[in-house]
């Protein structure tokens, strides 16, 4: 089976403990734990309200999903149907420790599609979460979406239903774009524990799908390949144009994407001490094939 390598861009922001002005953010998405109802007007945030969400020193990343998953296709009967995003991303970071020359690597999985409430243990899921509703349940109409652990501590399977996942969550046209949406479904905050002062940091995030079934590759013929890499403005490296009147492309077709990005150099100068990174490194705009 082939796997097509899609990149995406990885952005951070790199922060310190202290608690600034210009850590002010504006709510743009309804926040369903704090609302008693979940209808209209009522769902709307404060135009004029701000909160902090940078307050907690660290590294906070955010995945950018490629645009062929944050556009929508009209159906048959005319609806808008945007396609799943991947809902498993593993996150590795890797740095030099200068008092030994070994390199330190720490991974975790961020579990995007995880419904949990703020008292699930297993979940691990926090109040700080992205919230969405949930209409099954009579008394609590909300879950926290996405979880994230170590790799070494992978929990137990949920028996919880999970949310199916497309760049606008419950709704939100921003949901993807903006990180404070997305923060526990695209996003990740490393506190850096341990690390010590004036490191150089590099992070690798690699996407897929859990369920093989939802994958956009799955179960496609040459033909369904080819247009939906000229649908997507897609090229595969070493391989020529897909619109070539006779395309050649990988054999056998890839039925597996897995999305990958990363950081790197990003410098980390301790809790008291803010590093901003006001122009992210984007990874090469080419696709990969593993064969």
């Amino acid at each position: 089976m082939g796997v097509l390598f899609v990149p995406f861009a990885l952005e951070a922001y790199v922060t310190d403990n202290t608690n600034q002005d210009y850590k002010d953010i504006m709510p743009v998405s309804p926040n369903y734990a704090s609302r008693s109802s979940i209808l209209g007007g009522k769902l709307e945030p404060n135009p004029g309200a701000r909160y902090k969400m940078f307050t907690v020193a660290g590294v906070y990343l955010h995945f950018i999903l490629p645009d062929a998953l944050t556009h929508a296709t009209l159906t048959k009967d005319g609806n808008l149907e945007y396609p799943l995003i991947p809902n498993r991303w593993i996150v590795t970071r890797l740095y030099l420790n200068k008092q030994n020359s070994k390199v330190c690597v720490k991974s975790w999985v961020v579990e995007s599609d995880y419904l949990g409430t703020k008292d699930d243990d297993l979940g691990k899921a926090k109040s700080d979460s992205v919230s969405v509703p949930y209409l099954d349940d009579a008394t609590v109409s909300y879950r926290y979406l996405g979880r994230c652990y170590p790799l070494n501590d992978t929990p137990v399977l949920p028996t919880k239903q999970t949310f199916p996942l497309t760049a606008i969550g419950a709704g939100d046209s921003t949901f993807a774009a903006y990180y404070p949406n997305c923060r526990s479904v695209l996003g990740f905050h490393d506190k850096l524990d341990g690390v010590p002062e004036g490191s150089k940091i590099t992070y690798f995030v690699m996407g897929y799908y859990a369920n093989s079934a939802q994958d956009p590759l799955t179960s496609l013929d040459k033909d369904k390949f080819v247009q939906y890499l000229i649908q997507n403005n897609w090229k595969i490296a070493n391989f020529p144009s897909p619109t070539d009147p006779d395309p050649v492309i990988p054999d056998p077709i890839p039925e597996k994407t897995v999305f990958h990005g990363m950081l790197y150099s990003l410098a980390w100068e301790g809790p008291i001490s803010t590093v901003l990174v006001s122009q992210p490194v984007r990874c090469m705009q080419l696709l990969e094939i593993l064969l």
